[in-house]
């Protein structure tokens, strides 16, 4: 018998293989809104959840 968190993960696991591969293929691309440092997370957060940016919000090391 195969437990639904089991199932969830297989099929999270299947989609974002193919998600990845089209990125790769260039059929889809990630909107950035803005990188920040590691060290300024805090920030980060707070921009993310404004609801003022289209986008994603990403850390750099």
């Amino acid at each position: 018998m195969t437990s639904e968190p089991v199932r969830s993960r297989a099929r999270l696991r299947a989609d974002l293989t193919q998600v990845f591969a089209a990125h790769r293929r260039g059929e889809i691309s990630a909107q950035i809104a803005a990188r920040l440092p590691l060290a300024q997370a805090a920030d980060a957060l707070r921009l993310a959840e404004s609801g003022t940016v289209v986008g994603k919000v990403v850390l750099t090391p």
